[in-house]
């Protein structure tokens, strides 16, 4: 689990009613999970998931952190780690909002996807892969400082900022799986998908964990 965060480079804008006609939101995609927690946001502080879509500004997350440190015609970012972090390291920079404040809770921002066929007919590698996972995170949370360690020179950055960045206040490294329902619920009911499923049994394996 990775926070996600609503970052400005305007320092009076506190709340979405500041947002102006002309402020533009940086989100990597249209329909991606960053521009689903805005209209979530919209909806719960503006009335409607749409308020803001006139202020919706396609960018790479690289891109769109550049131009709000650059300040250059970008008023806020939808940020993911390691942008998040960076940006709200930068003085003059501040988050208005984030996914625990819009859900109420910490969600699955990665989740790992396997079909039908190689479940059902590769069981062995199925299971390997899983087991391989568990004991990644199961090292991770036990070896933080070796693990900066090693990803330090793939990040660019000294291992002292990585175990910054992996420590971070809601940083949770776990396949437990959360907030996937009420992700659905809203995206039907904002028209992002069609249907929703009926329980969890309809899109998780059985050893996912919930």
């Amino acid at each position: 689990m990775v926070p996600l965060g609503l970052v400005t480079n305007v320092p009076e804008l506190r709340h979405l009613k500041d947002l102006k006609a002309d402020d533009k939101i940086g989100v990597p995609a249209l329909d991606s999970v960053e521009h689903i927690l805005l209209t979530m946001v919209a909806e719960k502080e503006l009335g409607s998931p749409a308020a803001l879509n006139s202020n919706i500004k396609v960018l790479s997350h690289s891109e769109a952190a550049a131009a709000l440190i650059a300040k250059q015609n970008l008023t806020a970012h939808f940020a993911i780690p390691p942008y998040l972090f960076k940006e709200c390291l930068i003085p003059g920079l501040h988050s208005i909002t984030g996914d625990s404040v819009i859900l109420g809770h910490p969600f699955c921002y990665n989740v790992g996807v396997a079909s039908l066929q190689f479940h059902n007919n590769k069981p062995l590698q199925y299971f390997a892969f899983i087991k391989a996972i568990d004991a990644a995170i199961f090292w991770l949370n036990h070896n933080m400082r070796a693990a900066a360690l090693l990803l330090a020179s793939d990040f660019r950055l000294t291992p002292e900022r990585v175990l910054q960045y992996m420590t971070w206040s809601r940083m949770k490294y776990t396949t437990k799986l959360c907030g996937i329902m009420q992700f659905a619920y809203f995206m039907k009911r904002a028209g992002f998908i069609k249907k929703i499923p009926r329980s969890y049994s309809e899109i998780v394996w059985d050893n996912v964990y919930l």
